[in-house]
């Protein structure tokens, strides 16, 4: 602290700045090789030397940082810091407000001097995501609760957290149309999920259907969904495939390019539901989950060349006791499949 805190004239050094933002980035590194995570963390919101990228041409920020790094302990730990009323020398430089970044080096960065600041909403939100990633939506729902509900509208949430994330059409999952019917922000979308799962447990006849909706649900918040942003902070059209860097094998990758929570659920309709129509619509997404998670494995072991194979299999729908007319229909005619994603798009 005392380097930073010297004069730029007294160091006797070309360029102080860079010469501080470095000891900065050095020193955050080396925290976070140590194990001092939190602090280390804290500590790179204050260079602005790049210390990784996206494939979205820009630099990673350190709320992405935290988003990579963090577990729950060390979330709650962040949020200490940032209340505590007796802050430390180094506490105090951590925590002002404004979080540096290489796009100050940009002329343009001027027209937006708030896009990077501290924002305790921001870090309950990436707590949030976090329980998420672990299935543990009532966690979710309680640290949602805290956050105003303007917050959803603003940027980027209000774009990219919108529409139906029950529905799914999976031949444009992207994007929000009128057969949505209702837009739900992220607390709302958690809280409808924590509802449905009690109603599955709750009445039997309609289990079925709720697993599908919470299928939909899951698989709105891959990579492949128009919900991403309830779990990850960017998208990028070139991953995930290993142009930029191949995807490390995770329990969250697992779900967010394998598809693998939403498989599960599509599943667990099909072992419950006495509708072979819908038992064949979700055979139907469990095969091209599944594709999916295929895909991702090729990914992970380098192959550059991998390509998302979906296909058709009547011997292993038959094996499982789908109806053959229903998932014939479903693979062969777009209005049929159609028509069958728009009967079950209901509000229970």
């Amino acid at each position: 602290m005392s380097i930073i805190k010297t004069p730029d004239k007294k160091l006797g050094v070309y360029d102080p700045g860079i010469m501080k933002d470095q000891l900065i980035l050095y020193t955050a590194r080396k925290m976070l090789n140590r194990g001092d995570k939190v602090r280390g963390l804290l500590l790179l919101s204050k260079t602005n030397r790049a210390y990784g990228d996206l494939p979205i041409d820009s630099y990673k920020t350190v709320y992405q940082e935290i988003e990579e790094r963090a577990n729950e302990e060390d979330f709650y730990e962040l949020l200490r810091i940032f209340d505590k009323k007796d802050k430390t020398s180094f506490e105090r430089f951590v925590c002002g407000k404004q979080i540096h970044s290489p796009l100050e080096n940009y002329d343009w960065y001027e027209e937006n001097p708030t896009a990077l600041l501290w924002d305790r909403n921001k870090l309950l939100d990436c707590l949030a995501s976090w329980y998420l990633r672990q299935h543990r939506l009532r966690d979710a729902y309680s640290i949602l609760k805290q956050l105003p509900d303007s917050l959803w509208k603003q940027q980027p949430y209000e774009y990219y957290i919108k529409g139906n994330p029950f529905y799914l059409n999976f031949y444009r999952a992207h994007p929000v149309t009128k057969e949505d019917k209702r837009s739900l922000n992220k607390k709302q979308v958690v809280e409808e999920m924590i509802r449905l799962e009690d109603l599955a447990r709750r009445d039997k006849s309609k289990t079925a259907e709720c697993y599908f909706q919470l299928a939909n649900a899951w698989y709105n918040m891959t990579y492949f969904g128009k919900n991403w942003l309830m779990v990850k902070q960017w998208w990028s059209i070139n991953e995930p495939y290993p142009w930029h860097e191949p995807p490390k094998k995770t329990l969250f990758h697992d779900d967010y390019y394998g598809c693998l929570q939403a498989q599960r659920y599509y599943d667990l309709a099909i072992r419950v539901t006495k509708d072979k129509q819908l038992a064949a619509l979700c055979f139907f997404m469990s095969r091209n989950c599944n594709a999916n998670y295929q895909f991702y494995m090729k990914l992970v072991k380098g192959d550059e060349s991998a390509m998302v194979e979906y296909s058709v299999d009547y011997k292993l729908a038959e094996k499982r006791g789908i109806d053959r007319n229903y998932y014939k229909q479903i693979v062969e005619e777009c209005e049929t499949y159609q028509s069958f994603i728009r009967q079950y798009n209901k509000k229970f």
